[in-house]
């Protein structure tokens, strides 16, 4: 996964440069993943063309993930649009509000988490990844979930579900 800002895909030689290397990325046994930051959405004027170019990078078999959606109508239209046309989003730890141990877990919001991204998955057919799992404590919250991988910080593993 490459982290991209979502002005960077508006620049249209560098999505057309990015079409052009999927397959090359895919002949070596791999797919192209980028990931867009959800609050870097808002800076985002042209909502249409990010759309647009969200679609066309789809298209060539090259995923966009949204990291820490708010998965939430009515917070913010422009996020909610974005977070319609992806099909994957990235969440972490603190994303879900489960800390990096007990003392740091908070109950009803983790329940508020969970609620928006089973929503998510199941009405929005969406795929989630969990990105900076670092102990036991979070990686037995995250094994629960519906989540496609995960990865603990620090090793180049990840974990299929």
């Amino acid at each position: 996964m490459i982290g991209v800002k979502p002005q960077a895909l508006l620049v249209e030689r560098f999505a057309k440069a990015l079409i052009r290397l999927a397959p090359g990325v895919e002949s070596r046994g791999f797919s192209l993943c980028l990931v867009l930051e959800a609050g870097e959405l808002l800076d985002i004027h042209d909502l249409r063309e990010l759309r647009k170019v969200i679609f066309q990078l789809s298209d060539n078999d090259i995923d966009v993930v949204l990291s820490n959606p708010v998965l939430d109508e009515g917070v913010s239209p422009v996020l909610s649009v974005i977070e319609r046309v992806v099909s994957m989003i990235a969440i972490t730890p603190e994303w879900l509000a489960i800390g990096s141990g007990e003392q740091q877990f908070d109950h009803s919001a983790y329940v508020s988490q969970v609620t928006k991204l089973n929503t998510a998955i199941h009405e929005g057919g969406k795929s989630v990844v969990c990105q900076g799992i670092g102990n036991d404590w979070q990686a037995s919250f995250v094994s629960s979930l519906p989540v496609a991988y995960f990865s603990y910080e620090h090793s180049g593993d990840d974990v299929y579900l």
